[in-house]
């Protein structure tokens, strides 16, 4: 009994390159696909990780949604801490098999703040660095991943400074490789920033948001012509940029750059399309920011960029919003002088020529200025999105947006022939999300039925798959479209197929709602 004994804890000795995987062979490490591949691909744990949510996510979106902290979190955090407490005294291929599934099983943003309280000062901390290096470095699931890079962020040791700067370069991973740096390191600004010049999407706006307070000169010249532009949305750093960078400054000077210009175009077309961040109207700045920016463009030969900014400018402009009041530097007829330098700019660049090429591009960012630059000149964007949809760009909410019948005709002709009805009409449930790519056709038919209201009579097959979609949004769209068209525009089958909704709605207020407008004689 000794010898086996002893036999047994040598093999359980704390060596992490001898630990037993808890993962499937043949998985992928993370950190080396990462390091081999950048931001540039999806991550190879994808198929698995999406197939536990109705939602897919864009690389680093679910971790600046999800709010951390709340009492859940804390449940959470204490369902791993057994866990982890258990494999650090004795990393047997089972206690490692339970930690693992454990940090797997929920998103590490909604608990790991709280298991990092539970550890501090409670667990030997060279061995959890050790346990979580081996997982930051090896495991194939991002949750995991993520929690360990917090759980090593948690400690300054310089050590980790290189999984830090590899993993961070991935968007799902690089606000957690952030707050590890800033943790890690005395002055981490130039680590932040090489991560900020390396991503395009959430990780890129986590990254450039915390260098808001920089002083370098070289990193706010960088955030002034190439901070901005991201694949989410421009509006999220807009304002970052224009403070941090300090625009105003820049535009002062006499002459400025190409590349200046370009992404002033982007800071300030931003700001003038308004939210989800702060805009125009919290740029204290802006007034005189705009005149100078619109003088260094008073010139031919403007990008499309610049273009769609300057149009965007004028139609926020020309809104008599009361919040201008408050705004220094913008009395009316200081925006009225700048709507009029603005058309006259506008005036002399060929702006149909610069948008047309873009019209059917499948760059949104591209296609964003160039509809702006359509709308502006009256074009028929209807026709445009027509195009779009048949091209395979999902159009269906602007298709929806006309007053023409006809034109609806061919939009619910095209849907017909697009959608299988049956794959939205498989019945009721009670907690149908609804996002997510396996719910597109549920997605567009939300567009579709919801202006279906305005159109009394026109598509009861579409309103009528919707009653029995498992997605509750859908079912509230055609519900609301009936009430809308009133009793006297229902076709004949309409009062039986509503009474057999209502026998198998599993939700209270959509059941509540039908026999609202059975009841309803009007």
């Amino acid at each position: 009994m000794k010898i086996l004994s002893l036999l047994r804890n040598k093999r359980l000795a704390w060596n992490p390159d001898t630990f037993p995987t808890p993962w499937d062979a043949g998985r992928p490490s993370l950190y080396r696909f990462v390091r081999e591949n950048g931001s540039d691909a999806n991550l190879p744990d994808q198929e698995i990780y999406f197939s536990k949510t109705e939602v897919s996510w864009v690389g680093g979106a679910m971790d600046h949604i999800v709010a951390p902290g709340n009492e859940p979190a804390r449940a959470k955090a204490w369902a791993v801490y057994p866990a982890l407490k258990a494999a650090l005294a004795r990393p047997s291929a089972e206690s490692l098999k339970r930690l693992y599934d454990a940090m797997n099983r929920d998103a590490a943003i909604e608990y790991i703040d709280s298991l990092v309280g539970f550890s501090a000062g409670e667990l030997d901390s060279g061995k959890l660095q050790d346990l979580m290096r081996w997982l930051a470095s090896n495991a194939p699931d991002r949750e995991v991943v993520k929690a360990a890079i917090a759980l090593l962020g948690a400690k300054r040791n310089p050590d980790n400074i290189d999984l830090f700067r590899t993993l961070g370069r991935h968007d799902e991973f690089a606000m957690f490789a952030n707050v590890a740096l800033i943790n890690t390191l005395d002055d981490p600004e130039m680590e932040i920033w090489d991560l900020a010049k390396r991503l395009d999407g959430w990780g890129k706006i986590d990254a450039v948001s915390r260098l808001s307070n920089t002083k370098n000169a070289e990193i706010k010249s960088w955030m002034l012509r190439h901070g901005c532009a991201n694949s989410i949305m421009y509006e999220y750093l807009a304002y970052t940029c224009a403070t941090a960078g300090n625009l105003i400054e820049a535009l002062r000077a006499q002459t400025v750059d190409e590349e200046l210009l370009s992404g002033a175009s982007d800071i300030i077309g931003a700001l003038f399309s308004g939210g989800p961040a702060q805009d125009m109207f919290d740029y204290s700045d802006g007034a005189e920011a705009v005149r100078l920016f619109v003088g260094h463009l008073d010139r031919d030969g403007l990008s499309l960029a610049q273009c769609g900014a300057l149009v965007r400018m004028g139609e926020f402009l020309a809104d008599e919003d009361p919040a201008w009041e408050r705004q220094p530097g913008w009395s009316p007829q200081e925006r009225q002088t700048v709507r009029q330098q603005v058309a006259a700019i506008l005036k002399q660049q060929p702006l149909a020529d610069l948008a047309e090429p873009w019209l059917a591009t499948g760059d949104h960012l591209r296609f964003y200025d160039a509809i702006t630059i359509a709308r502006f000149l009256e074009m028929d964007i209807w026709q445009i999105y027509l195009t779009r949809q048949l091209a395979g760009h999902n159009s269906w909410y602007f298709l929806m947006q006309t007053n023409d019948p006809e034109r609806i005709d061919r939009v619910l002709d095209l849907a017909r022939s697009t959608f299988d009805f049956r794959d939205v009409a498989t019945g009721p449930q009670l907690e149908g999300v609804g996002y997510g790519e396996k719910y597109q056709t549920h997605a567009a038919f939300d567009f579709i039925v919801q202006d279906l209201r305005r159109f009394p009579g026109k598509g009861w097959d579409f309103i009528e798959a919707s009653l029995q979609s498992p997605v509750i949004r859908n079912r509230h769209m055609a519900l609301k479209a009936l009430d809308a068209w009133g009793r006297e525009n229902w076709p004949a089958d309409a009062e039986a197929r509503l009474s057999a909704a209502r026998e198998i709605e599993p939700d209270a207020k959509v059941k509540a709602e039908i026999a609202r407008l059975l009841a309803d004689r009007k």
